[in-house]
């Protein structure tokens, strides 16, 4: 088992950016993305550079 955790540990460092955080953003009707973006922060922190970000936009009621 320690043999699989550190090539799992090895993977994992070398996958880099991919191994960043992913963000769910809802961008309300008549909303810019910055506007969703900053509430999204306002409630949950700051997204990093390497973060993904996943945006549902709603498009009708």
């Amino acid at each position: 088992m320690k043999i699989l955790n550190k090539r799992l540990s090895e993977l994992e460092l070398r996958a880099g950016s991919a191994s960043g955080r992913w963000h769910r953003i809802i961008q309300h009707i008549g909303q810019s993305f910055d506007d969703a973006l900053a509430h999204y922060q306002a409630c949950n922190g700051p997204v990093a550079e390497g973060d993904s970000l996943i945006v549902r936009k709603v498009i009708a009621p």
